[in-house]
């Protein structure tokens, strides 16, 4: 945790509360306020700042923002993701957040298990808590990403005006990613763990998707996202 992140409901004009269980387990075993220290906060939807501790206890820790708010720019960024394995999903939501994907949108594909669409992730709050986490760890986002879902590929939107790319095992590694449009909002594709099938390949292949390849390996899913934002962070 690089940054506290505080939600809104928290911040009375200069006053913060921390109550909830998650981020005080983690602010009073590793971080270990102690009154007047100063720590990094993610105001959500916000911005960025500093804030002093005021009171620590095992309970509640109250912190005074001292600082303006920073609102570093961020492109648009969309990820569509075949459905997969829970914990795979959690690792892309907490991981993609800390790269800077601001909208998720996770489609049951013809070789998902549709049980996944039903997957407590989506019901018990863990789902954001995983983004939650991401945006701490990067103390440079602060704006809570979305998350969508779509029963079948063709429930997701066409994307226009948008830079569009999948990631495309059918060219091998011939298609590397090139140089992302600055002007425009960016969409990268990505199948579920067994891959997409040459179909839903080609569905957005027709929707003006450039494929795109990692090279030779089949690597899992969450890799192939991680890769491929840090490669989409040096193209823009």
């Amino acid at each position: 945790m690089n940054s506290i992140v505080i939600f809104e409901h928290e911040l009375e004009g200069n006053c913060i509360a921390i109550s909830d269980a998650h981020r005080l387990t983690h602010l009073n075993q590793v971080i270990k306020p102690k009154p007047e220290q100063e720590l990094k906060v993610t105001i959500l939807g916000h911005g960025l700042g500093v804030a002093k501790v005021t009171k620590a206890s095992i309970s509640e820790i109250n912190l005074e923002l001292t600082s303006s708010l920073n609102k570093p720019d961020a492109p648009e960024w969309h990820l569509i993701v075949g459905l997969s394995r829970p914990p795979t999903m959690k690792k892309i939501l907490e991981h993609a957040s800390c790269m800077g994907v601001t909208h998720f949108h996770f489609f049951c594909a013809k070789l998902s298990e549709k049980s996944y669409l039903d997957s407590k992730i989506w019901s018990d709050g863990k789902a954001e808590q995983a983004m939650i986490d991401g945006l701490a760890q990067s103390a440079h986002f602060w704006r809570a990403p979305k998350i969508t879902h779509y029963k079948k590929i063709g429930e997701l939107p066409r994307f226009e005006d948008f830079d569009r790319r999948v990631l495309s095992l059918s060219d091998g590694e011939q298609n590397p990613m090139k140089a992302i449009d600055k002007g425009k909002k960016l969409v990268l594709a990505f199948g579920p763990e067994r891959g997409f099938t040459a179909d839903e390949d080609q569905s957005f292949r027709s929707r003006g998707f450039q494929a795109v390849s990692l090279g030779p390996s089949v690597l899992r899913v969450e890799i192939a996202v991680f890769a491929s934002l840090a490669q989409a962070q040096y193209l823009v």
